[in-house]
C-alpha cells in the first residue's frame, strides 16, 4: 500500500482521489518499519466504493495467487483502530489476534467489507496480518476507479519498482480488471496520468 495513503490511517486525512476523510490512530506514530510482501492469494476488486466513486476496492480472495503488497511494522492498537475505520466501526473494538494466529483468520465485524482478519504468518519476530472481506461474491466484481487504480500503482511503484509497463502486466490479470482493460490499454492510461 502507498505510504502516502497509509499515513491517512495513522495520521487521519483524506487520501487523494479519495471523497473520505479517516479519522486517524489514537496512536499517530509512524510505523517502524516497512518492507515488500507476497500474498499467496488472489487480489480481486469487487463492490462500488462511494468512497472510490463508485468504483470497485482490493481485496484478497481464498484462490491461490499472488498479490503484491507492503507490510508496515505498527502497534496491535494501531492496527485495531485502521480495523476500526475500514469497518466504520466507532465503538471500542476487541479483536482476537490470537485466535486469528491460531486459526489463520478471525472474523472481528461480519457483514462488513473488511470484516475479517487474516494470519499472514511471521516476519522477523512479528506476525503479519491484513484484513480482507469474509464473503466472496463473484457478481460483486467491479473495476476501480481511475484515482484508485493510481493509488494501487503508486504503491507498487514505491514497495516494489514497478513501472507502468510492469503495473499493467500484473493488474490486467487482477479479477475485476481483467476483461474491462487490456494489458495495453492499462499501460497507455497508466503512463498518461500523473502520479
Amino acid at each position: 500500500m502507498q505510504r502516502d495513503r497509509f499515513g491517512c490511517y495513522l495520521t487521519g486525512g483524506r487520501p487523494r482521489g479519495s471523497a473520505v476523510t479517516q479519522p486517524g490512530c489514537s496512536d499517530p506514530a509512524e510505523p517502524l518499519a516497512d518492507a515488500p510482501l507476497r500474498i499467496p492469494r488472489q487480489l480481486y476488486f469487487a463492490r462500488r466504493s462511494r468512497s472510490w466513486s463508485y468504483g470497485g476496492v482490493a481485496f484478497l480472495g481464498e484462490a491461490p495467487g499472488m498479490t503484491l503488497g507492503r507490510r508496515y511494522l505498527i502497534t496491535i492498537g494501531q492496527l485495531t483502530d485502521i480495523i476500526r475505520q475500514e469497518c466504520g466501526i466507532t465503538d471500542p473494538l476487541m479483536v482476537d489476534y490470537d485466535a486469528a494466529v491460531r486459526n489463520g483468520k478471525e472474523d472481528v465485524r461480519r457483514g462488513a467489507w473488511y470484516g475479517r482478519l487474516l494470519h499472514l504468518g511471521d516476519s522477523e519476530g512479528y506476525p503479519t496480518f491484513t484484513f480482507t472481506s469474509a464473503d466472496h461474491h463473484p457478481a460483486d466484481v467491479n473495476p476501480p476507479s481511475l484515482p484508485y487504480l493510481l493509488t494501487i500503482v503508486d504503491g507498487l511503484r514505491e514497495t516494489h519498482g514497478y513501472g507502468a509497463a510492469e503495473s499493467a502486466a500484473y493488474l490486467a490479470k487482477v479479477p475485476g480488471i481483467r476483461g474491462v482493460w487490456s494489458e495495453e490499454e492499462l499501460r497507455a492510461r497508466l503512463a498518461g496520468e500523473p502520479h
